[in-house]
């Protein structure tokens, strides 16, 4: 089986996402290639994977446009059976889905 996958976004050099694809990418490695769905909700961000899977990168486009922001699009192929929400089971996704509460800070 064989499968693929892009991402886009904002450049940021402190992002530790960038780090380990640059990394990868390098070292000719393969990640757990991870796309979910960015939920927010009163209490907390809610992660729910869309596809996950083995995968390598294949190419990384860089833009850094002088007046611009720097952006950045990334081509993965993965490698055996992915997993995809379609066919996933509903206890599948909820083990799946990363939820991160939002922290109050008592102001003083």
């Amino acid at each position: 089986k064989n499968w693929s996958a892009s991402v886009d976004g904002l450049w940021s050099i402190d992002d530790d996402a960038n780090k380990m694809i640059a990394a990868a990418l390098v070292d000719d490695e393969y990640l757990c290639l991870k796309i979910c769905q960015r939920i927010k909700t009163d209490a907390a961000l809610v992660y729910k994977p869309i596809r996950m899977g083995l995968a390598i990168v294949t190419s990384d486009n860089f833009e850094a446009p002088n007046d611009d922001n720097a952006t950045y699009s990334i081509d993965f192929d993965g490698t055996g059976k992915p997993w995809l929400i379609e066919t996933a089971s509903e206890a599948e996704i909820e083990a799946a889905t990363l939820t991160i509460p939002y922290q109050n800070v008592a102001e003083g």
